[in-house]
């Protein structure tokens, strides 16, 4: 048995308004929560001795920039005026169909994105892990209930 549902020409705009109205101040609430949870992250600094090179390429690389003076040991971070601060990078963008959460921090990837450095596992959730517990914590369904009692009362 196959039932077909057919949305009639005239009635495509509408829906898509309906659409609109509802799921852009849901997918707002939820990049706002989940840029909340990122930004107040505060995880613990990393246990003596857990930094670990991933390459031999890597080695050399710090070590030489060691001798050159660009990096100092023991390395502090956002003493340099032009040290980026991830926690305070984050931005909503609204784009035609779809809400971005981004950070302009240029190393964003490695601390909560999909390429995590090793050194912050299991200190720094991810922005994935960020979203599923925001889902989990039943906000997204408040979102929707509210959007749709705006648009219908």
């Amino acid at each position: 048995m196959r039932i077909e549902v057919k949305i009639p020409k005239d009635l495509l705009s509408d829906i898509e308004n309906v659409y609109k109205t509802v799921s852009e101040p849901v997918l707002v609430g939820l990049a706002t929560e989940v840029q909340h949870e990122l930004m107040s992250q505060k995880p613990p600094p990393p246990p003596r001795g857990s930094m670990q090179f991933v390459s031999d390429a890597q080695r050399k690389f710090v070590m030489a920039s060691i001798r050159r003076g660009d990096i100092t040991v023991p390395y502090k971070r956002g003493i340099a005026k032009q040290s980026e601060r991830m926690n305070r990078s984050f931005k909503i963008i609204r784009a035609p169909r779809e809400i971005v959460l981004t950070n302009s921090a240029s190393y964003w990837q490695y601390v909560i994105g999909s390429q995590q450095a090793r050194i912050h596992r299991n200190r720094w959730k991810t922005a994935s892990q960020m979203v599923e517990k925001v889902i989990r914590s039943g906000l997204l369904t408040d979102l929707v209930n509210t959007a749709i009692q705006k648009k219908f009362g």
